[in-house]
């Protein structure tokens, strides 16, 4: 007993069957119309979409032998050439696989026997499927018969990779670009099918199988056949996923509040599941890409059943999910889970891809838009509290209260320096308690400073190195008061410069208060007249640790200290 397949059993066999692609059968039916039928046709588009039904409906319109037919599109599907055409027996429509007969020489054959004029029909139409796996040299062979083909003659071409075929065929045929047929159009077909074979089949059912079908009616009435195979009595959806190796809309919904609860246990879990249940990880990232995307729509439309082909329960779902995050945290995932999926596609370890892949979304940091991580910085650096040489507030307390004075002024001409010491003044303000924290008499907080600050740039290192080896160039010239300046050379002046920030003045105060047991505030000055030895690092261990820096730079840029030759 001979069985057909459900894609063979409901073919379209006239133009008013075709599937979703309603712009091709209208320009078609005027042609008949207006006895406009072009010498050949070339038709586009991917596999299961009604390319090689559509030139077999075109083929029978054309040959059909019943005068009494009502308009000249329709086939009678009853004559002896309608028969021929449907059993694929008929010698006037000649059916050529391009893939197998690609050669020059079956071209020639070809070529050879167009001369020869039908049997029973009007015309003797080819139909060459897979046009473009032709040799370059069988295009060139076809080229002169498709130009001027004899007038009993009809050529029509189906392709999925139109861009393979050469410009100077394509010109000469007239191009019809098929769609993939879109979801409800399938699930509309499925359910006709369903109701003929007398399959008791559940919505919900023929969505999820329509939608595996990606598209291609074909391929939909192809799983359509094999769950009608695969069970006696109603198909539950339960049943097609099973049988069709898919995952079930809820693991996903289950999967993406895992994500969003930063539950990185569950994730692994349900991952480990799908896995043992024989699941293709690559399709199962396909899935989650398509339900993040709707996640997408519910977030930004206000009318989302337009663009989602989901059922209601699965739309109040999504809607639940996307409550309680972010449209950044949204277009986060949907970036990882697609960058993901292309990746495990080539990737001999696609498990471990996944699981990495979902790990970080489940162990993400909150997500901030450049917008706002731009204006935090400008905040903090207006602050005083950016920048790669500033220690964070909390690190630092500022020993005693400092205003803000005056700043020493450049010196450039006087050929002395400065004194290294001024005493205070009588009319310095200061209050009562501010004084009481200044034990001593300035000149001896002065002293005591100038011998122990080698040990004051290393408490400053200690704390944060950069700000030790910064201020390792400096030297102490004077101090008013509770003020202690200490002076950089104009070409240490980015020192003095990075130095000045409000946070990073406070953890010197605080190196010094560690070492010398006094509290002072701290300015800075660019002076000239400091010895040439003042401008270099205060100790040897200074030294020490420059030449590390330099060296440390040289290990990552992979570069080498080149000695400048004197010029003779």
């Amino acid at each position: 007993m001979s069985y057909l397949v459900f894609a063979r059993k409901f073919r379209p066999q006239q133009f008013d069957e075709i599937v979703g692609q309603d712009h091709i059968v209208t320009t078609l039916k005027n042609a008949f119309l207006k006895e406009r039928i072009a010498q050949s046709f070339l038709f586009v588009g991917s596999h299961g979409i009604g390319k090689t039904s559509t030139a077999r409906i075109l083929a029978k319109a054309l040959n059909c032998q019943n005068k009494d037919k009502l308009q000249p599109y329709e086939s009678c599907d009853k004559c002896s050439s309608c028969k021929e055409i449907i059993d694929g027996s008929g010698f006037d429509v000649l059916e050529i696989d391009g893939a197998s007969n690609r050669g020059i020489d079956e071209i020639r054959n070809l070529r050879d026997n167009v001369k020869f004029k039908p049997m029973h029909g009007a015309y003797k139409v080819y139909i060459i499927d897979e046009v473009h796996m032709l040799t370059q040299e069988a295009f060139n062979a076809l080229l002169k018969t498709l130009e001027e083909p004899p007038p009993h003659v009809k050529f029509i071409f189906a392709t999925t990779e139109s861009h393979k075929i050469p410009q100077t065929i394509l010109s000469r045929c007239q191009r019809h670009d098929f769609k993939q047929v879109t979801l409800d159009l399938i699930v509309k077909a499925l359910r006709t099918i369903a109701k003929k074979e007398k399959i008791e089949i559940d919505d919900q059912t023929l969505y999820i199988t329509a939608k595996n079908a990606e598209g291609s009616l074909r391929d939909a009435e192809s799983l359509l056949d094999k769950l009608s195979n695969s069970l006696s009595g109603k198909i539950t959806l339960a049943d097609a996923i099973q049988i069709l190796g898919l995952t079930a809309t809820s693991i996903y919904y289950e999967l993406v509040e895992k994500i969003i609860a930063r539950d990185a246990e569950s994730i692994l879990s349900i991952l480990k599941v799908e896995e043992e249940n024989g699941k293709d990880l690559v399709h199962f990232m396909k899935g989650l890409v398509e339900v993040i995307r709707d996640m997408l729509i519910i977030k930004v439309s206000k009318h989302p059943e337009r663009f989602l082909h989901v059922p209601k329960e699965d739309e109040v779902k999504l809607e639940r999910l996307v409550h309680d995050i972010s449209m950044k945290e949204i277009l986060y995932f949907f970036t990882v889970v697609q960058n993901t999926h292309r990746a495990v596609k080539y990737s001999p370890f696609p498990k471990i891809d996944i699981e990495a892949a979902l790990l970080k979304l489940a162990l993400r940091e909150d997500i901030k838009e450049l917008a706002e991580i731009l204006a935090e910085l400008d905040k903090l650096k207006k602050s005083g509290l950016s920048g790669t040489m500033v220690e964070k507030p909390a690190a630092v307390k500022p020993v005693i209260e400092c205003k803000e004075t005056t700043t020493i002024k450049k010196t450039v001409s006087s050929p002395s320096p400065l004194p290294d010491v001024e005493k205070p003044t009588t009319q310095q303000p200061a209050k009562a308690e501010h004084k009481a924290d200044i034990q001593g008499s300035s000149e001896e907080i002065f002293n005591k400073i100038r011998d122990q600050w080698n040990d004051i740039v290393r408490s400053a290192k200690d704390q944060k190195m950069s700000i030790g080896t910064f201020l390792s160039f400096g030297k102490p010239v004077q101090m008013k008061g509770d003020r202690v300046t200490i002076a950089f050379s104009k070409n240490n002046k980015l020192n003095k410069e990075t130095l000045d920030i409000e946070a990073n003045k406070r953890l010197i105060e605080t190196a010094v208060a560690s070492v010398t047991d006094k509290k002072v505030c701290i300015e800075f000055t660019i002076n000239d007249v400091l010895m040439d030895e003042n401008t270099k690092p205060t100790s040897e261990v200074d030294q020490e640790e420059t030449d590390s820096i330099i060296q440390s730079a040289l290990d990552i840029f992979q570069g080498r200290i080149v000695e400048q030759k004197e010029r003779t």
